[in-house]
């Protein structure tokens, strides 16, 4: 079976281009078209590293159609306007995969989670350190009890700077969510992955130490509770000029810990136990590719996506914690009252 596969809005500098390739490439998928949403080009070529809708549509030989006859779509560009176009797909029974963060507010998670419900499709949101092979493996080893009981756990993402980006990029418009909702992403998912969802209480600390002209942090710290009394912590680093991993997750157990890391230059996990440490290589994987892969099987087949829409809510809430917790200087207790 082929699964009719469109793009909604090609107003962003990776997923678009990075969508676009993943779904020409996988032999199940017919990339039908992008719906530009009336970009005006002159955005475009701020926005997309210099593509112009044209050069969007001849390089990844689509169509430029608002509308189509589609079976699924990848929704892309500012996420203040995710839930827009989740509504409009979701109401003609089409599958959806939202762009991380899914959404900047609980309203719009909400709005999200409940179109998937009335109109029957797959809804479904993205993490692509989900199919990294080092952290998959340590997780399932981890869940096999190798180091006990989880106690406490610490997660990273570095996502390099920001120090060149256009200031008439919609990324820099705060209705957007900046680097807390779009990199708090990362790290909410991986703790919530490893340690389960149930986050009762988090507290941050936040600043932009390096980058001129940006309303956003650029280094962040969130410590979070959990349900069972667990403990974490999860880092953000957004003002890197070296080589640095790109994720890292520590987990302290009862018998044992284990330390994950995915980087350009090597994945692999440690394993600490009282007999010594193991370290286990792992190979390079194009996590997105695997991520829509599993995406366009969920919708051929009907089956649970890797992180559905009710867990990209669970997301959005810790994120939006963290910058409240920032702003009122006090710890915040989830479940939100917003």
């Amino acid at each position: 079976m082929t699964l009719k596969v469109g793009i909604i809005n090609v107003e962003g500098w990776y997923f678009p281009q990075t969508f676009a390739r993943i779904l020409k490439d996988l032999p199940e998928v017919e990339l039908v078209s992008v719906a530009h949403m009336d970009a005006r080009d002159e955005d475009m070529k701020i926005y997309n590293a210099g593509y112009t809708k044209d050069r969007f549509a001849r390089e990844f030989g689509v169509k430029l159609y608002r509308e189509e006859e589609l079976e699924a779509v990848c929704v892309c560009g500012q996420y203040v306007r995710h839930a827009d176009y989740v509504e409009m797909a979701a109401k003609n029974g089409v599958h959806v995969f939202i762009e991380k963060p899914m959404a900047v507010t609980m309203e719009d998670a909400g709005r999200i989670v409940e179109a998937g419900k009335k109109y029957g499709v797959i809804m479904a949101t993205g993490e692509m350190f989900r199919f990294s092979e080092a952290l998959r493996e340590a997780r399932e080893r981890i869940e096999k009890g190798e180091i006990g009981r989880p106690i406490s756990a610490r997660v990273m993402h570095q996502h390099g700077n920001m120090f060149h980006l256009d200031p008439r990029h919609w990324y820099l418009n705060v209705a957007n969510g900046g680097p807390e909702l779009s990199l708090g992403w990362y790290t909410a998912d991986l703790i919530g992955w490893f340690m389960g969802f149930d986050v009762t209480r988090v507290f941050a600390e936040y600043g932009n130490f390096r980058t001129k002209g940006s309303p956003y942090m650029d280094n962040g710290k969130a410590l979070v509770r959990f349900k069972n009394g667990c403990i974490g912590s999860m880092d953000i680093y957004f003002s890197v000029e070296w080589p640095l991993p790109s994720a890292e997750v520590e987990v302290i157990g009862t018998e044992g810990s284990l330390v994950a890391t995915e980087s350009a230059f090597g994945n692999h996990y440690t394993l600490y136990k009282k007999e010594g440490p193991i370290t286990v290589q792992k190979a390079q994987r194009d996590r997105e590719m695997e991520e829509l892969r599993h995406w366009v099987n969920a919708c051929i087949n009907k089956t649970r996506p890797e992180i559905p829409a009710e867990d990209g809510r669970r997301i959005t809430e810790i994120a939006l914690a963290w910058r409240e917790a920032v702003k009122t200087k006090q710890p915040v207790n989830l479940p939100l009252k917003m």
